[in-house]
């Protein structure tokens, strides 16, 4: 109990020195490292009410379970070091709540971005102070997993591609965590930042021809590996991309939050991924809680739709709308289980998110 306490107060004081840097309001930086504690407590509860991934992560890495390898493994073989060091599953809470935190800080710190707009409304405005206190980010970040740490690294990839010429070291150190806890994810990045070069007005000729053509060879290298990581093979063709995906789409179809995404177009795959389950749909707390998040997100949705600022090709935004979607799209062919959803979509909503409220804001000055 005193080392979470110390892990928790040496997560404050990193908060708080961070927050300055990233030029965060230092008691808005106090609030929200709060916040985000309170879901880790409201989640370590939680594991004593059942099984869960936290759960089996500490008693793998307990039971010797130490082999290093991207993805699960690898937070499998952190935590055996963990264990070594003594730590009880309460301190590997306390140790990924400040991932989780950092990555809220850099999320609040993009969004900061738009707050410098003369033309900012009060809606957006308002939503730009709302939105790092939904609770699925904090719940779902706060944990022992690939969660807290596929936040954090979104969240460092979005603040940095803002500002890409001057953060470009912040993007490649966040796209290698992600390649650490999800490979596929990360070679959709590199991926992602390849085609944006082509569209980014804010890069030199050369530079996007240099940027493009880098990026490219490291995709070709991640890609195979990141099929091979997913289960689908080294050398998969068509066919075989098409029976995984008929594969994954009737996996994981046990418990009450789950929907046949076989029988859906793509757009309704799409809209069942972001914006499911809504209220009435929810058929326990945590979906419940998830769906106000939902209604939440749907409703900035629709405000950011007005926009026609959304397809601007500086700032980075060429590289959110590429990623965002591509992940999107992937993700919402495979995923049939809402449960799951909700906490893997926060891979990608930061961006949509970013652009959204920014488009709103460009609307208002528009007018």
């Amino acid at each position: 109990m005193l080392l979470a306490i110390i892990i928790f107060l040496l997560g404050l004081f990193l908060s708080l020195g961070l927050a300055q840097v990233l030029r965060v309001n230092v008691s808005r930086a106090f609030a929200l490292y709060l916040w985000h504690s309170l879901f880790c407590l409201i989640y370590f509860y939680y594991t004593s009410t059942g099984y869960n991934d936290a759960v089996a992560y500490f008693l793998a890495a307990s039971a010797g379970e130490c082999e290093l390898y991207p993805g699960t493994k690898a937070i499998r073989a952190f935590t055996c070091v963990l264990v070594a060091a003594n730590f009880t599953l309460a301190t590997c809470f306390a140790l990924f709540n400040i991932f989780g935190a950092i990555g809220l800080l850099f999320f609040d710190a993009a969004l900061g971005h738009i707050k410098y707009s003369k033309a900012l409304d009060r809606w957006t405005s308002l939503f730009i102070r709302l939105v790092p206190f939904l609770p699925s980010i904090s719940f779902w970040s706060a944990a022992l997993g690939k969660d807290a740490l596929s936040f954090l690294s979104v969240s460092v990839m979005l603040w940095s591609v803002i500002r890409l010429n001057r953060r470009k070291y912040m993007f490649a150190a966040a796209t290698v965590l992600m390649l650490v806890v999800r490979p596929h994810i990360a070679s959709l990045v590199v991926l992602s930042l390849a085609v944006s070069a082509i569209f980014n007005r804010g890069v030199g000729g050369a530079q996007r021809v240099g940027i493009a053509i880098l990026a490219l060879i490291v995709a070709a290298a991640l890609i195979p590996f990141a099929l091979d990581y997913a289960g689908v093979g080294r050398q998969a063709d068509i066919e075989t991309l098409a029976s995984y995906v008929q594969a994954k789409q009737s996996l994981n179809m046990g418990g009450g939050s789950s929907v046949d995404i076989a029988s859906m177009t793509l757009p309704l795959q799409m809209f069942s991924y972001m914006f499911r389950p809504l209220p009435f749909e929810a058929h326990s707390v945590v979906a419940f809680l998830g769906s106000l998040d939902n209604c939440f997100l749907l409703v900035l949705t629709l405000f950011g739709l007005r926009s026609k600022h959304l397809l601007a090709r500086h700032d980075g935004r060429a590289f959110m709308w590429i990623y965002a979607l591509g992940t999107l799209i992937v993700l919402s062919l495979v995923t049939a289980n809402l449960g799951i959803a909700i906490r893997q979509k926060w891979m990608f909503l930061p961006m949509f998110i970013y652009l959204f409220l920014s488009g709103t804001s460009r609307l208002r000055r528009t007018r």
